[in-house]
């Protein structure tokens, strides 16, 4: 019973947080960020929210605009972590969206005896530009440091189980299927305040081997002062059996600004 109470107290404490971001600006809540890139963020803190902003925009022949903004927020306790990923992004061309994206996504994770652990998350998500409606996910698995995880190097393998949700624009009952949740993630330093990193997901649907999602995500960022550091990411995604009219890859990249505020 002890043990189930901290792990409530903590998600309580995790969408606590969430509330607060929904209540300061609604639609800045809902795309998805590295989830490991962020787990590792701050070892130092035992709470810490960092917030991402990326604006960009121009005027004359080519009129654009486009924002997108994302925090994560890490709470530490003395056996388990959990995280909070919320992130929205909104542009525009010529007076033409652009996009329109966004998810949340909750992680709770208990080291068992080192290197090993599990792990429980949930997701929600939404891009109107690849006509899905909404994605809801949850699940859980093994995962395996076989590299002490820091803020700048680790090396991690995950293998799990996850259920999916998904209602596109214009169908008229939601897919509900199993998939696999493999992926491996690794970073290393490249001086003494900037770092690279490489996390890849492959997600086979149970029902058809086939039928297999593919996520990988680079990201390079530096320190400019203790709270201030730049970031720049780049995603690959695909999806093998992708809904009647859209491509099966896609590619997509932002570069900006990050604040982050820690307790000890």
């Amino acid at each position: 019973m002890q043990f189930l109470r901290r792990i409530l107290r903590q998600t309580f404490k995790a969408l606590q947080l969430i509330f607060i971001c929904l209540v300061m600006r609604a639609p800045a809540c809902f795309a998805i960020v590295d989830v490991q890139d962020n787990y590792y963020s701050h070892f130092d803190a035992d709470t810490v929210s960092v917030f991402s902003f990326d604006f960009k925009g121009s005027s004359g022949n080519d009129e654009n605009k486009s924002v997108s903004v994302a925090n994560h927020t890490i709470h530490r306790g003395e056996k388990s972590t959990v995280l909070a990923i919320a992130s929205y992004a909104q542009g525009d061309s010529n007076g033409v969206d652009t996009s329109d994206n966004g998810s949340i996504h909750l992680r709770y994770v208990r080291p068992l005896r080192e290197p090993h652990g599990f792990e429980l998350f949930a997701q929600y998500g939404q891009n109107r530009f690849v006509k899905l409606d909404r994605r809801i996910v949850a699940g859980g698995g093994y995962r395996f440091e076989w590299k002490q995880g820091t803020p700048s190097e680790r090396g991690v393998i995950g293998l799990g189980v996850m259920r999916e949700y998904e209602r596109y624009v214009g169908l008229a009952e939601e897919q509900k299927l199993w998939r696999g949740n493999l992926y491996v993630s690794w970073a290393t330093p490249l001086t003494s305040n900037s770092s690279v990193s490489l996390t890849a997901y492959a997600q086979p649907a149970f029902r058809d081997f086939s039928d297999v999602r593919v996520i990988s995500t680079l990201i390079l960022k530096a320190k400019l002062t203790e709270r201030l550091g730049v970031r720049f990411s780049a995603e690959y995604t695909r999806d093998s059996d992708p809904e009647a009219g859209l491509e099966n890859s896609n590619f997509n990249y932002t570069s900006g600004l990050t604040y982050s505020f820690s307790r000890n």
